[in-house]
């Protein structure tokens, strides 16, 4: 049993597993609609497949379509059905060795190895140990086992005995493909898996169970390309492959190829049964994707039919959070946590519960929660820029800069600078914010808005204008904004930069300084004309008091 490469997008986001399921050679006259349900289960048309196995146990059963029904609900991850299955076919075929390793099977799926290693010794003897579907059909027990029943040593033992130069079947690719998976469930084994898949693929070029197994694992490995080439042989020879073109999704996803992605996500979804499974590992792609909204349509759409699915549950919360309705991403996911025990939380929920609860104002419940986010995971750099600003928000500026600080030293980019120097501020240490936004003009000349804020740092460090300190760097803002055509997107900043350079002409309300003032509360009105300081003051300079009235008067404000 492994995981396949599309469940590794964001850890844990889906948690289905893959498990073996090599062909049966089932000798009843069940076995034409045995072997087209478990051709429905390797394609995770997991539905057709149960409605046939159904039906064949309904008509007259096989020990074979019991096995095979066990083995589909393994896949599935339902180990309590599992059991059930198989342990009805060891009760209604217990006259026969497949019905045998059934009830080996049934208790593998309640973690009581001890028990069925017994059963499957018994049939093991019965045949001489030379019966290579039995073993194959352990082997597959032992894949199908739930993640605890970690200890492979007897089905590798067999599928290396039955794949040997003078065992029964040393040119078979489906035992190969078993050799390999139990090899992968064991851990640590990649190697051992991959010569063991690659006999399966020389064995047979054109089996596409033995190709997926070989992808799968090679993009495990990181060695895409040849992952991509096992994956596009096996639609090249079964277009509807379906699985095949979700690991495509992914190889292409983490190439950043986000159209070819898409593409290849989407013909999986087309190819792969309705089912809340697969509909959430679309939806799942979608969301990492950035393609929230038709993320959270989809979401919907699953939770409708299934709304008890934990996995989807999360991810629908993530989506009404990054689609911008934060009240409704808060309400879905206390009701997740609410339904989910909290072992079966992920990092990743605590961290969109916590930007929640910061989006509804309650700041107090949402830095804790992100702190100990932070805590588990210091490389999260989006979870220490929310907690900056929560401290930020709360005013608790040493403990922003303090982060700020610690991510610019980490080699952090021009925008922690920036929030930094805003941080530094907001402190009043206009000092620190001037060095700060420094730095950025020194590698980002072309910044227009670290000039306004040079200009406002400089403007707290001489708060009466008396030295100008900030008219150099509003002047060069206000000429940068318009070399670069972007006075739509700084019309606030552009009406205060003139109006400090005003002030500046203007504070001892003589003639020669209102005159120099003039142009720039005339440029400030043009951008506001409901300015009122701009209008009071324009209206003192073209109206001055005759000889022997009164003074006129300073302007009111610094900007």
């Amino acid at each position: 049993m492994f995981l396949p490469m599309t469940q590794t997008w964001k850890p844990a986001l889906l948690g289905a597993m893959l498990l073996g399921t090599a062909a049966l050679a089932p000798t009843t006259a069940n076995a034409q609609s045995v072997a087209d349900a478990q051709r429905a289960i390797e394609l995770e048309q997991y539905s057709s497949a149960r409605a046939a196995l159904r039906k064949t146990i309904a008509a007259n059963g096989s020990d074979a379509a019991y096995f095979a029904l066990g083995q589909l609900y393994a896949r599935m991850g339902s180990a309590d059905s599992a059991g059930y299955y198989f342990e009805q076919g060891s009760i209604k075929f217990g006259n026969t060795n497949l019905g045998k390793v059934s009830g080996g099977a049934a208790l593998l799926q309640r973690g009581n190895v001890g028990g069925a290693e017994a059963k499957f010794e018994e049939v093991r003897k019965a045949t001489k140990g030379k019966d290579a579907d039995i073993l194959m059909r352990i082997a597959d027990a032992y894949v199908a086992a739930p993640e605890s029943v970690k200890d492979m040593s007897k089905a590798i033992g067999d599928m290396q005995a039955v794949t040997a130069p003078k065992g029964a079947r040393p040119n078979d690719a489906a035992a190969y493909v078993l050799l390999g998976d139990a090899f992968l469930k064991v851990g640590g084994k990649g190697g051992d898996a991959m010569t063991a898949y690659d006999k399966a693929v020389t064995a047979n070029g054109n089996d596409t169970r033995a190709l997926f197994h070989r992808g799968i694992l090679k993009a495990r490995s990181r060695d895409n390309n040849g992952a991509a080439a096992d994956f596009k042989k096996v639609i090249q020879l079964d277009a509807n492959y379906a699985p095949a073109y979700a690991e495509l999704a992914d190889l292409n996803y983490r190439a950043g190829l986000y159209k070819e992605a898409t593409q290849m996500i989407t013909e999986y979804r087309n190819r792969a049964e309705k089912t809340p499974a697969t509909e959430a590992k679309y939806a799942a792609f979608l969301f990492l994707s950035k393609d929230y909204a038709n993320a959270l349509t989809e979401l919907n759409k699953v939770m409708a039919r299934d709304s008890s699915n934990a996995i989807i549950r999360r991810l629908q919360a993530y989506a009404l959070y990054e689609t911008k309705n934060y009240k409704g991403a808060l309400q879905a996911l206390e009701r997740y946590r609410k339904a989910v025990p909290a072992a079966e939380q992920i990092g990743t929920d605590a961290v969109y519960y916590g930007k929640a609860l910061s989006k509804n104002g309650r700041e107090d419940e949402a830095l804790p929660t992100l702190t100990a986010a932070y805590a588990k995971d210091s490389t999260d750099k989006e979870v220490q820029g929310e907690i900056a600003q929560l401290y930020v928000r709360k005013k608790q500026y040493p403990q922003a800069i303090k982060l700020y600080r610690a991510r610019v030293l980490a080699g952090g980019s021009n925008v922690d600078l920036y929030y930094l120097g805003d941080t530094y501020e907001k402190a009043g240490r206009f000092a620190s914010a001037d060095s700060a936004y420094a730095l950025i003009l020194k590698s980002n000349p072309a910044f227009a808005l670290a000039y306004y804020k040079r200009g406002l740092a400089n403007a707290g460090l001489d708060p009466n204008s008396e030295k100008g300190l900030a008219k150099p760097y509003f002047e060069r803002f206000i000429s940068k904004v318009d070399s670069l055509g972007q006075r739509e997107q700084f019309k606030s900043q552009l009406v205060a930069a003139n109006k400090a350079i005003a002030v500046y002409y203007s504070r001892k309300g003589d003639k020669a300084g209102m005159t120099a003032s003039k142009p720039y509360w005339e440029a400030a009105l043009a951008i506001d004309p409901n300015d009122a300081q701009a209008k009071q003051t324009l209206d003192v300079i073209n109206n001055p008091p005759k000889a022997g009235g009164a003074p006129a008067k300073k302007p009111a404000g610094k900007k």
